[in-house]
């Protein structure tokens, strides 16, 4: 990036010393979400080392490989009880066999007028391969691997909240003075200013690629601050419950829409309902975010419905909703001139026109991997986000009850970070390890809830026998005998 400021690049690089400090210091589960979480709520975007032969190193890869490698060293353990190699891992050297055939099978290069895109050659399948191990792979597995029983859960939790927490004073400075922050510190704007004035205000980004990105985490932040208030798991030492409703009414001022929509239904979901009843309402998101790319391809979907429907609320909405669908529609006709592996990268899966312009607009991440990585990429990748989600509610009757709210917590967030690559794109690797996370946890809370040692459900017996009164305890004390 030409006009960052040194401290932009030194940023990045201080990573692999703040890595190294947290695994020391910390827990594993605490000292990954500690890099992952600081890395991409405080780090520039668009900064990047650009070395031969492998893709270029920002502030997502990096935290990435930093861990995984400290992981392997110190965390042998966790790896082993993880039991890798069962059931949707597969999809991940499955990942790697598609990564092959979409180079093997885009060696051509494509002429649209004056506009030549190249083709892939041998070192591109390197640099590929690497890319899919930094962006999909390791945040997979290091949710998979680390999160494991309710104490993970609850770290997980806890985390993403405190990081909603953290945030909101710069995203009130935000509101009220324009996205700045990323300009103030880095030197340069990480998006185009324009598309952050919403409704004659501000949608914030801070640190974060995108006012979208940062709305969605903003929404995850008090989804994670109700349910830790729900199963009454404290916050900075005090009940979550303020934290979630400041969190919450930030939401509202934040100018986006689908979060706000986000927000409207889940929190009280997980305030009033029960936590098979999450799950449930999870699990049928992930039906949706499946059905949906299906009926795009098949045209099985009304889309002139639900224009004619946001036409009623807005004019302006209906336009933009048809313009959606109609680009969906011919990059989903581009995609299915390939449809085993894609057209790959370099924009090859993009639309042009006979003079060589490009008229498409991606902004479904679906679509994306849909394009670039074909049917097989597609069912390979969005089985990686929505098995976990399935497997959640299948194995929630077998989790301790005082363990399922944390677990349908974590499974809501990884649902709807499912959910928004429906309209939106990849901002970051969020949703493949939130969903690596739930894969974990709903197998460990299995495997290890009643056996592992938990001090906070300790200290809870305890506290609760010092208040009854000495004469009950004898009599329980007598009838067990």
């Amino acid at each position: 990036m030409e006009h960052a400021r040194p401290i932009a690049y030194l940023a990045i690089l201080l990573v692999i010393p703040f890595a190294i400090f947290a695994l020391a210091t910390q827990r594993p589960t605490r000292a990954v979400l500690l890099v992952l979480l600081g890395s991409l709520l405080f780090l520039p975007e668009r900064v990047e080392f650009d070395a031969p032969l492998i893709p270029p190193i920002d502030k997502e890869s990096l935290p990435a490989f930093c861990l995984m490698v400290g992981i392997l060293i110190t965390g042998r353990d966790r790896i082993r009880s993880a039991k890798l190699g069962r059931g949707i891992d597969w999809m991940l050297a499955l990942a790697a066999l598609v990564t092959v055939g979409m180079v093997l099978t885009n060696r051509d290069p494509l002429r649209y007028g004056p506009t030549v895109l190249p083709g892939y050659t041998n070192k591109d399948l390197f640099s590929e391969l690497v890319q899919l191990v930094l962006g999909w792979v390791i945040p997979f597995l290091l949710g998979r691997i680390l999160f494991r029983t309710a104490a993970d859960a609850r770290d997980l939790l806890s985390a993403v909240a405190i990081g909603g927490v953290l945030y909101a004073p710069f995203i009130v400075v935000e509101l009220r003075m324009s996205p700045q922050w990323h300009n103030w510190i880095y030197g340069f704007q990480q998006h185009s200013f324009g598309q952050t004035i919403r409704g004659g205000g501000y949608r914030p980004m801070v640190f974060m690629a995108h006012g979208l990105a940062m709305a969605l985490f903003l929404w995850a932040s008090g989804h994670a601050a109700w349910t830790l208030a729900k199963a009454r798991r404290p916050l900075f030492g005090i009940s979550a419950r303020p934290f979630a409703a400041g969190l919450s009414v930030l939401l509202v001022l934040v100018n986006s829409l689908g979060a706000l929509v986000y927000g409207l239904v889940s929190y009280p979901l997980s305030w009033f309902s029960r936590p098979k009843g999450q799950l449930r309402f999870a699990a049928l998101i992930a039906v949706v975010v499946a059905a949906y790319p299906v009926m795009r391809a098949t045209g099985a979907f009304p889309r002139q419905e639900l224009v004619d429907l946001a036409a009623r609320v807005s004019q302006d909405r209906a336009h933009s909703l048809d313009f959606r669908f109609v680009n969906e529609e011919i990059l989903v006709k581009k995609a299915l001139e390939r449809p085993l592996f894609g057209w790959g990268s370099f924009g090859r899966n993009r639309y042009y026109d006979a003079e060589g312009y490009d008229r498409s607009v991606t902004d479904g991440g679906w679509i994306l991997v849909l394009g670039i990585r074909g049917l097989v990429g597609f069912v390979t990748y969005f089985a990686l986000l929505l098995v976990p989600i399935w497997n959640a509610l299948r194995r929630v009757d077998r989790v301790p009850r005082a363990d399922q709210p944390l677990l349908a917590g974590a499974t809501m967030i990884a649902a709807v970070y499912s959910l928004d690559l429906l309209p939106n794109g990849f901002f970051n690797n969020l949703p493949i390890f939130f969903s690596g996370a739930v894969m974990g946890l709903s197998q460990g809370m299995v495997d290890t809830g009643s056996r592992r040692f938990d001090p906070e459900l300790l200290a809870r017996w305890l506290t609760s026998l010092r208040r009854q009164p000495v004469g009950a305890t004898a009599a329980r004390a007598s009838r067990i005998r």
